[in-house]
Order: C-alpha cells, then structure tokens, then sequence
C-alpha cells in the first residue's frame, strides 16, 4: 500500500490526481483471497473510504486473520490429541486399533469394525468384544471458522481442494454460454472470445485464483456489451480466461458503469434505473444461481481484433489524421492499445501537405554566379524598444552567393536613401565590382529609389503585394538575426534597449560561422577568400 501511495503522489504532482474511488479499486483488486470478508463491504459503500481508514481497515484484518490462524492451529492440534485419548481408553488395554480411520471430510471419526484387530503378545485374534464406538463417533468438534458443529478448520469445506469451486462453477468441461452475476469474484471474466466486442492481449503479470487456491491465466481483456429493447449495457475491463467454462459478471461493475442497481428475490432478480427506479429487466433464477436473461446475451454484430499493438503515430492516421489532444483522449478513453509510448513524433508528412493554410513558395528562379549579383534587403521594426542610440529600425543587406549581412541600424525609415549609396560606394571601392540586382518588397522607402536603380543599372525586383514569403531570405535572417540577440541578452542580463548593440554582434558572429549553404565554410571565408581569425 506504501507503494501505491508513492506512485498516486508522484502522479499527482503532474497534475494528474487519482481519485479516492479509483485508489481504493486499485489497493482491493491487489488482495488476496484472505481478504475478501472486508473487500465485500468496502466495494458496496456510497462513500468511499480515505486511503487512511482503508489503510487501518486492511491492517486491523489483517492482524486478526494472524491471531485467527494461530489459534486454529492450536485448536486442531488440542482437539486430535483429546480424541485420540478418547477413543484409546475405549478400547481393550489401552490398544489403537488398525481399522481406526483418519476423520472423513465432514469432520467425523469412524471405525471400522470388519478391520479392527489387536495384537498380543504378536499373535493376532479376533477382537469378539462389541465396541460402543461402532458406526460414526459421538463426539462433534466445532469449527472455529464458521462456528458449526460436526468438522473442525482443519477441514472446514473452503479450504479442501475437493470441495473447491469458483463460485457457482461446476466440474463440466463444457462451455456453458450462461452469464451468471456473482457479488463475491472480483472481475468479469469469460470463457469465450466471441463474447468480446473489443479486446486486445493483456500483457500483465494477474493471474485469476479460484477457490481451490490454482491460478488461471489471463489471455485477453475487452468489452462486454448486452442489448435490451431500450437500453445497451456495457461492461469494461473483462478478462478472458480460456479454461475457465463459466462466464460471471461482478455485480459492482454491473451497477456501477451502467448506474443501475440489483434487487434480488428468492426466484428471479430485477435490474432498476438508479435515477427512475423503472424495470431495465427480469432475470431468472436458475439451481441458487442468478443468471441474466437469454434475450440479453447475444453475439456482437460488430467486432474489433486489437491483436496487435500499434503506435500513436498509426492511431492518429486510423482516426482520420485527427489531432494530437484528441487522439491522447480517445486512446485513453476507450484504453486503445499502444506501443512505444515514449517515442511518439506526430510528424505526418500528409498533415504538413494536405492542412497547410498556404500552399508553399518554389524557390527563386533568380540567378548569380559571383558576389554582389543579387542583393535581398529588408527593413525590421518599429522595435518595442528604442535602442541606447535612438534605434527603433535596422536594415539589412544580404549578397545571395557568399551569404555576407550587412547591418545597419536606422532611427526612421528615410535613411536608407542615404545608406544604399553609401553601400555601393563601398563596394565598388573594396571589391572593384558592382551591384547589378537588388530584391526588395514594395515598402516606400525602395520604392524611392527606383529612380537611383535605373540611373546606376541596377535591377530593382519586388515581391508580389502582401506576400512578403518571396522575400524569404531577408525575413530568415530577420529571424535567426533576432533570436540569437535576444537570447545574447538574456545571457549576459542586460536590458532590451542594448538590442542594436546585440544585433550588430550577431551579425558578426553570423558571418563567421560555417553553414551548410556554403559547404561548411563561412561567409567571411567566401567573400574575403580567408579564415576568419
């Protein structure tokens, strides 16, 4: 119980609690036969029990069923040892005869005259003296168990394997398609498959113990579903065992997922409405045994053979692509069986093609074959926060072959008039080559320059209206430019309004990283034609 109460409390802290009722039927259905006394009236009660009074209830039982099976060893032991006396005086000189038997199973002594002989002095003769104790004994122990007369604990009918039954379970072989309602087994069981509208392997380690003390072997668990003209009843978690040739219904289970309840008469029963009280249905009573009605038990029209356990990722396409939450929900609603719980990816390639809300851009047909063929700028802002220098806007030059940033941090939009050219001139000057393409959206500011492009022989191309995903190459190093600021300025714990001095610093560091664009070398490297220091 220490255990299951770690494992409830360490559930709980990931905002999953265990309810009251569902602990309770976990600790009940994890004890032995010793205890089902007190788990008969745990399981009938409205309220149910703190894990504290179920703890005491079970350890006050458990220390009685000590003492108990103290004091019934001492109790057979004092009692064969006075018959014995009993019948030892009562025979001549004191000698046991042969023909004295061991106790019959109902608890008596016997003997038997037709054997009964006496040795002395090692010939043997026939005992002619009548013996008063001919026939059954007179003496009737009392059980300590049951407190009845005529057998003592040692023999009391429970606990002979010859006596043993599960139930209402006969010694036929034969499969017997009756459903009976038991209120003492502690599951639903049956004997045949065919009975399951769902189920899959079970692939525990519980077995199912009967009155003999054997333990049978749990093959599957599935759904029980009965249909009456006006209602459907269900039946959750019911085992199948194969050698078992009775199929039984626990009555709690019965009551409690169908929210009826059992009124039991001495030749039938009725199954009521717990809200209405009204007749669900009228079942007979058959040799003391409660059975449900023929009309009830039927085979299912509709069966699902869960023989093999898939992955979330196979329920998610078996349930029509559905959702993550919803298909978490339904596999643990309708306890779908599933396999490698820990490695689930929801990546579906048929989802990402088929759900997305915008088809996906082809790359550019725009060619370059050397540096500063084709430049992408774009501006970013307004920022949240002005910058130490008054900076609320950057813009950034990106060269398509060598992948080098330019950046450049703006107070306004209008600046940039004045920055391209000062860009060109640094290029012509440093690279002895020139700008021949520029790619931009249709923001005012390029707009502007149309004017300067056509003077300078430069292509100025623009992206469709409102589609700002032709520019994809400015607005990913947008991107990767303001994460990697951000995070910078987290690190080192400094304030928003560092941002143009963060930015300027990942532009730096950007350049001179390798990137598979590149055949792992770097932009400085393939611009400059050397190692960055």
């Amino acid at each position: 119980m220490h255990t299951i109460k770690v494992l409830a409390d360490e559930i709980a802290l990931i905002d999953h609690p265990i309810s009251e009722d569902d602990l309770t039927l976990y600790i009940l259905n994890g004890l032995g036969l010793d205890f089902r006394e007190i788990v008969a009236p745990i399981r009938v009660r409205e309220r149910s029990l703190s894990f504290k009074k179920l703890h005491d209830l079970l350890m006050s039982h458990e220390c009685y069923m000590r003492r108990l099976k103290t004091t019934t060893q001492q109790f057979i032991t004092i009692a064969n040892f006075l018959s014995y006396r009993l019948f030892s005086n009562s025979l001549n000189g004191g000698n046991v005869s042969r023909g004295f038997n061991k106790p019959n199973k109902g608890g008596y002594f016997k003997y038997d005259d037709h054997s009964a002989s006496t040795h002395h002095n090692g010939n043997p003769r026939d005992n002619k003296k009548p013996n008063k104790f001919n026939g059954q004994c007179k003496y009737q122990p009392k059980c300590q168990i049951c407190d009845q007369l005529g057998h003592t604990s040692k023999y009391y009918p429970q606990f002979n394997s010859y006596d043993a039954t599960i139930n209402c379970a006969s010694t036929s072989q034969a499969m017997n398609a009756k459903f009976l309602i038991d209120s003492t087994t502690s599951d639903n069981i049956t004997g045949d498959l065919a009975n399951l509208s769902v189920h899959s392997e079970y692939d525990g380690t519980d077995e199912v113990v009967i009155g003999d003390r054997s333990s049978l072997r749990v093959s599957d668990i599935g759904s029980l579903a009965f249909h009456s003209p006006t209602r459907t009843f269900h039946l959750n978690d019911t085992l199948y065992v194969p050698s078992i040739h009775k199929n039984l219904i626990y009555v709690h289970h019965f009551t409690f997922q169908n929210n009826v309840f059992v009124e039991f008469h001495p030749f039938f029963f009725l199954d009521k409405d717990q809200i209405t009280g009204a007749v669900l249905f009228k079942g007979a009573c058959e040799n003391s045994v409660y059975t449900l009605p023929d009309s009830l038990v039927s085979s299912p029209k509709m069966v699902a053979n869960v023989h093999e356990r898939t992955s979330l990722d196979e329920w998610h396409k078996r349930l029509g692509n559905s959702s993550q939450k919803l298909v978490k929900q339904i596999v643990k609603s309708f306890l779908l069986p599933i396999k490698h719980k820990d490695q689930v990816s929801f990546l579906c390639i048929s989802c990402s093609i088929n759900k997305a809300h915008k088809q996906p851009f082809r790359q550019t047909s725009l060619e370059h074959h050397a540096p500063f063929d084709l430049i992408y700028t774009d501006v970013w802002g307004p920022s949240n926060t002005v910058g130490l220098d008054g900076s609320q806007f950057y813009l950034n030059l990106v060269d398509h072959f060598t992948k080098y940033i330019w950046f450049y941090p703006m107070t306004y939009k209008s600046p940039i008039n004045i920055i391209f050219p000062q860009f060109k001139h640094l290029v012509e000057n440093k690279f002895q080559t020139k700008i021949k393409s520029i790619y931009s959206d249709n923001g005012g500011e390029f707009v502007a320059l149309k004017q300067y492009f056509s003077i300078h022989g430069i292509s100025h191309y623009t992206t469709a209206p409102h589609t700002p995903q032709q520019n994809g190459v400015s607005e990913h190093h947008h991107r990767h430019l303001v994460e990697t600021g951000l995070t910078l300025l987290h690190d080192t714990s400094l304030p928003l309004s560092y941002w143009p001095h963060a930015f300027s610093t990942t532009v730096y560091l950007i350049n001179r990283q390798p990137t598979p664009l590149l055949r792992k070398k770097t932009p400085f490297e393939t611009l400059f034609h050397q190692i960055p220091n």
